[in-house]
Protein backbone atom coordinates (compact mmCIF):
# COMPACT_ATOMS: atom_id res chain seq x y z
CA UNK A 1 0.00 0.00 0.00
CA UNK A 2 1.30 3.91 -0.72
CA UNK A 3 -0.02 6.38 1.46
CA UNK A 4 0.82 9.79 0.47
CA UNK A 5 -2.17 12.43 2.17
CA UNK A 6 -0.07 14.91 0.45
CA UNK A 7 0.55 13.85 -2.30
CA UNK A 8 4.14 14.47 -3.85
CA UNK A 9 6.21 17.25 -5.10
CA UNK A 10 6.03 15.96 -8.90
CA UNK A 11 3.86 14.25 -10.65
CA UNK A 12 3.43 10.38 -10.30
CA UNK A 13 2.49 8.07 -13.35
CA UNK A 14 1.14 4.59 -12.96
CA UNK A 15 0.83 2.04 -15.43
CA UNK A 16 -0.82 -1.53 -15.03
CA UNK A 17 0.43 -4.38 -17.13
CA UNK A 18 -0.70 -7.00 -15.48
CA UNK A 19 -3.31 -7.68 -12.35
CA UNK A 20 -5.05 -4.86 -10.93
CA UNK A 21 -4.65 -1.97 -8.48
CA UNK A 22 -6.88 -0.61 -6.52
CA UNK A 23 -6.98 3.98 -6.51
CA UNK A 24 -8.68 5.19 -3.04
CA UNK A 25 -10.20 8.74 -3.25
CA UNK A 26 -12.40 8.94 -0.03
CA UNK A 27 -14.81 6.37 0.54
CA UNK A 28 -14.56 6.07 -3.54
CA UNK A 29 -12.30 3.78 -5.67
CA UNK A 30 -11.21 2.50 -8.82
CA UNK A 31 -9.70 -0.45 -10.10
CA UNK A 32 -6.55 0.24 -12.48
CA UNK A 33 -6.17 -2.96 -15.01
CA UNK A 34 -4.02 -3.67 -17.54
CA UNK A 35 -3.47 -1.11 -20.09
CA UNK A 36 -4.52 1.52 -17.96
CA UNK A 37 -2.40 4.61 -16.77
CA UNK A 38 -3.42 7.25 -13.53
CA UNK A 39 -1.67 10.76 -13.25
CA UNK A 40 -1.15 11.58 -10.56
CA UNK A 41 0.12 15.63 -9.81
CA UNK A 42 1.37 17.28 -7.42
CA UNK A 43 0.57 17.33 -4.05
CA UNK A 44 -2.63 15.37 -5.04
CA UNK A 45 -3.02 12.68 -2.18
CA UNK A 46 -2.25 9.57 -3.49
CA UNK A 47 -3.53 6.23 -2.22
CA UNK A 48 -3.07 2.90 -4.24
CA UNK A 49 -2.47 -0.57 -3.59
CA UNK A 50 -2.68 -3.91 -4.83
CA UNK A 51 -6.33 -5.09 -5.82
CA UNK A 52 -7.29 -7.53 -3.09
CA UNK A 53 -9.68 -9.37 -5.52
CA UNK A 54 -6.77 -9.71 -7.72
CA UNK A 55 -4.32 -10.45 -5.64
CA UNK A 56 -0.93 -9.40 -7.91
CA UNK A 57 -0.09 -5.92 -9.50
CA UNK A 58 2.43 -5.75 -12.47
CA UNK A 59 2.46 -2.19 -12.69
CA UNK A 60 5.18 0.72 -14.08
CA UNK A 61 5.58 4.03 -12.58
CA UNK A 62 7.56 7.10 -12.69
CA UNK A 63 7.66 10.23 -10.69
CA UNK A 64 8.83 13.25 -12.79
CA UNK A 65 9.01 16.77 -13.48
CA UNK A 66 7.37 17.84 -16.38
CA UNK A 67 9.07 20.44 -19.15
CA UNK A 68 6.89 23.25 -20.19
CA UNK A 69 5.60 21.73 -23.32
CA UNK A 70 4.42 18.83 -21.90
CA UNK A 71 1.95 20.56 -20.27
CA UNK A 72 -0.91 19.86 -23.34
CA UNK A 73 -0.19 15.53 -22.50
CA UNK A 74 -0.97 15.98 -19.06
CA UNK A 75 -4.89 16.98 -19.51
CA UNK A 76 -6.01 13.80 -19.12
CA UNK A 77 -9.63 12.81 -18.20
CA UNK A 78 -10.26 13.28 -14.92
CA UNK A 79 -13.27 11.06 -12.80
CA UNK A 80 -14.89 12.09 -9.93
CA UNK A 81 -13.48 9.22 -8.01
CA UNK A 82 -9.45 9.99 -8.33
CA UNK A 83 -6.65 10.88 -10.49
CA UNK A 84 -7.29 11.47 -14.03
CA UNK A 85 -6.50 7.72 -16.06
CA UNK A 86 -6.07 6.38 -19.36
CA UNK A 87 -6.67 3.47 -21.14
CA UNK A 88 -3.94 2.25 -23.77
CA UNK A 89 -6.50 -0.12 -26.69
CA UNK A 90 -3.55 -0.64 -28.83
CA UNK A 91 -1.35 -3.30 -28.63
CA UNK A 92 1.85 -2.20 -30.31
CA UNK A 93 1.55 1.08 -27.85
CA UNK A 94 0.97 -0.70 -25.12
CA UNK A 95 4.10 -2.62 -25.64
CA UNK A 96 6.24 0.55 -26.70
CA UNK A 97 4.96 2.45 -23.54
CA UNK A 98 6.24 -1.00 -21.47
CA UNK A 99 9.85 -0.67 -23.15
CA UNK A 100 9.41 2.99 -22.57
CA UNK A 101 9.09 2.72 -18.75
CA UNK A 102 11.38 0.09 -18.22
CA UNK A 103 14.34 1.90 -20.35
CA UNK A 104 13.57 5.20 -17.52
CA UNK A 105 13.91 3.39 -14.92
CA UNK A 106 17.35 1.09 -16.16
CA UNK A 107 19.12 4.66 -17.34
CA UNK A 108 17.60 6.27 -13.73
CA UNK A 109 19.51 3.53 -11.68
CA UNK A 110 22.77 4.07 -13.76
CA UNK A 111 23.35 7.61 -12.04
CA UNK A 112 25.05 8.87 -15.47
CA UNK A 113 24.76 12.97 -15.90
CA UNK A 114 22.09 13.83 -17.81
CA UNK A 115 19.81 10.35 -16.81
CA UNK A 116 17.17 12.95 -15.10
CA UNK A 117 16.47 14.43 -18.67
Amino acid sequence: QNWRPHGSGDWLLLYTVEGAGLLAHGRASATLLPGEAALYPPGEPQDYRTDPETGAWSLRWAHFQPRPHWRAWLRWPRPPDGPARLRVTAPEIRSGLVQALARLVSLARRGWDGTDE
